[in-house]
């Protein structure tokens, strides 16, 4: 499966990784398995840079043939290294 035409300056403005990312495999080449984890991953980082965000959410896929919505899912955190954090308070 091919991965559409994206709104790539947009995506690679907010999220550096998307631009590492694309550099290396044009998103035309991209899998639909490359293509999640890299949404994934720049989900995880919204959530990250927000506080007020929720770390539910749904990933849809959407062809020329059907839309698929999947479950829900938890972006997984872990706010360990917050206890090493110092100079904010």
């Amino acid at each position: 499966m091919v991965v559409p035409d994206l709104d790539l300056p947009l995506f690679t403005a907010i999220f550096p990784s998307f631009r590492d990312a694309l550099e290396k495999k044009p998103h035309s080449e991209l899998s639909l398995e490359e293509a999640t984890d890299l949404i994934k991953q720049g989900l995880r980082l919204a959530f990250l840079r927000d506080c007020r965000a929720n770390s539910k959410y749904t990933l849809a896929v959407v062809n020329d043939k059907e839309a698929t919505i999947k479950e829900p899912e938890v972006i997984d955190t872990n706010w360990e290294i917050a206890k090493k954090v110092t100079g904010y308070f």
